[in-house]
Order: structure tokens, then C-alpha cells, then sequence
């Protein structure tokens, strides 16, 4: 989901390189919304892969099954790339990001597919991270997760909030960092380009 505003903002607006751009929020975001839809697909893939191994009487139906809940995410969220940038590719043309080119049909293609697979990593990282933080933090809120309670004691709101917080931090940071290692790339990609052409005219 690079680039849907990255390049208005950098042309038109000047943000330190410490603090995620705006755009690297909106992808945040929008990947929040896309983690909860998967995560409910998820859900029902490990549920089919279990009834399987019950009805074979055989773990592999549910390794495989929990495989491709697993991944599932990435061809979601390759989609998702494709069909937004569709639109825009026919709405606001002016905002298509330039390495995305022209895109058409209904299948992903190669930048959808990248960003599906980079998105997929952000969704494990800032997951995995946000369990850390769950694991150090729930005292603090008097979260009891023991076996004998039946519902979640102490300050669930507060606990739940810190937690979504600290997913779009962590998620908004690791765009951050993959732009600006796309936008070092490219400036060297540039540069090389350049040296080239000036050997080749002496």
C-alpha cells in the first residue's frame, strides 16, 4: 500500500525523516482495518482445517489448512493494492504512484503482489511486537488472564487502547523505514544512471 499519497507529500511538504509521513500512518491504518478482515478468514481456515484432521483422524489436514491461514493475508491485502489503485488510476490519475504504472485488469500484478508479501511482514512484526508489549504492560492494568476467571478484570479499556496504539506505532514506523529505504534505492539507482550516462558522452 506504498504510495498512495507518499509522493504529494514529499513534493508538496517537508516532514523530518524520524517521524512517520503521513502516509506511512494511512498505510497503518488501512492495514489495521485489512489485520481484523483477515484475521476473521483466518479464524474460519484453521476452524475447516481442524474439522478435516477430525474427520481423517490426521493432524496434516489442519498443518495445511493453518499454513494457508497463515498466508492468507498476502493475497488479500494484493487485492486490496490492485483494486485501489485501479481507482485511482481512473479517478485521480494524478495521485497514481509512478512505479505502479498503469494498472488494469483483475488480477495483482508484481507491485501488488510486493506489497501484499511487505504488508504481510508489517501485520507479523507489529503483531508480535504488541504481544511483547501485552506481556510486560498487563499488570500495570490489572489484567487477569488466569484460567478460573470469567471475564477480564481491571482496566480493559486502557490495556486494549495501549495495545492498538502500540500496533499503528510500530506499523506506521516499519513503512516509514521501507520508504526510505525504496527512496535510498532509487536515489542510488539514480546516481549510478547518471555516472553512466556522463562516462558514455566523454
Amino acid at each position: 500500500m506504498d504510495g498512495l499519497v507518499v509522493f504529494y507529500c514529499e513534493t508538496n511538504m517537508k516532514f523530518p525523516t524520524w517521524f512517520p509521513f503521513p502516509s506511512s500512518w494511512l498505510n497503518a491504518v488501512l492495514l489495521l482495518f485489512l489485520t481484523v478482515a483477515t484475521s476473521y478468514i483466518s479464524d474460519k481456515l484453521f476452524d475447516v482445517g481442524f474439522n478435516f484432521s477430525e474427520f481423517a483422524d490426521s493432524p496434516e489436514p489442519f498443518i495445511l489448512f493453518g499454513v494457508v491461514a497463515l498466508l492468507s493475508p498476502i493475497p488479500v491485502i494484493a487485492l486490496f493494492h490492485h483494486f485501489i489503485h485501479l481507482g485511482i488510476g481512473k479517478m485521480a490519475p494524478k495521485l497514481q504512484s509512478p512505479e505502479i504504472g498503469k494498472v488494469k485488469g483483475f488480477l495483482p500484478g508484481l507491485i501488488s503482489w510486493w506489497e501484499g508479501l511487505q504488508s504481510w511482514l508489517v501485520m507479523s512484526v507489529s503483531t508480535l511486537s504488541m504481544i511483547g508489549i501485552a506481556t510486560v504492560t498487563y499488570r500495570f492494568f490489572n489484567i487477569d488472564f488466569s484460567p478460573t476467571a470469567s471475564i477480564i478484570h481491571g482496566n480493559e479499556d486502557g490495556f486494549m487502547g495501549l495495545l492498538g496504539i502500540s500496533w499503528l506505532v510500530c506499523a506506521a514506523y516499519l513503512y516509514q523505514v521501507a520508504h526510505l529505504v525504496e527512496r535510498r534505492l532509487m536515489a542510488i539507482a539514480s546516481k549510478t544512471r547518471n555516472v553512466r550516462y556522463n562516462g558514455l558522452n566523454e
